[in-house]
């Protein structure tokens, strides 16, 4: 693992633009509702992951196995290939839907792959599943990280024009970002 990011971070230097770098890497996002077999990283993921998490909730087996015996709960892990290697299961997101809104519960990642277009990935997947579900807007709950909620979603890698066209939300459908998180962000 740790040569594999050796050559990542070598490769990189020889790009003058990170999209070209990006695609290089021929990166492939796998996203998976939790499972038996990824339950465990699911949580260990929540207990330790501190630099890129949203809402900093820490979470059991048991607790996840228990949120994901309920409809209304989406748990949902990411997993990142490049052309270097497998990262393995480097994010979660879970959301709770409740009526037309669909709350981020959990926004994670590993530091392995924050910055290189992940996040859009799932961002686009909690898209896609509040659309499917007929949510019409989402948002953040207890974010006590708003200054990365806020690059999250303006980077250029991860706007919000960017994130709605790969949810592809279908026509005549409208999701809105959680404004009421950014409008209490300073």
């Amino acid at each position: 693992m740790y040569a594999a990011q050796r050559q990542r971070a070598g490769a990189e230097q020889s790009f003058q633009s990170k999209e070209d770098f990006f695609r290089f890497l021929e990166q492939e996002a796998e996203l998976n509702p939790v499972s038996d077999l990824t339950l465990a990283r699911v949580a260990q993921l929540t207990q330790k992951t501190n630099q890129f998490n949203l809402t900093t909730r820490r979470y059991t087996e048991s607790q996840i196995a228990e949120m994901a015996k309920h409809p209304a709960w989406n748990i949902f892990s990411i997993r990142v290939r490049d052309r270097f290697g497998d990262h393995g299961i480097v994010g979660v997101a879970i959301t709770h839907d409740q009526g037309d809104q669909c709350e981020v519960d959990t926004f994670l990642l590993s530091c392995r792959v924050i910055g290189r277009t992940i996040e859009t990935a799932l961002l686009a997947h909690i898209a896609k599943s509040a659309a499917s579900a007929a949510a019409s807007a989402w948002s953040v709950g207890s974010c006590r990280r708003r200054k990365m909620l806020r690059r999250a979603i303006s980077t250029p890698s991860t706007n919000l024009d960017s994130w709605k066209r790969m949810a592809k939300v279908p026509s005549g459908r409208s999701i809105s970002p959680p404004a009421s998180a950014l409008s209490r962000m300073g």
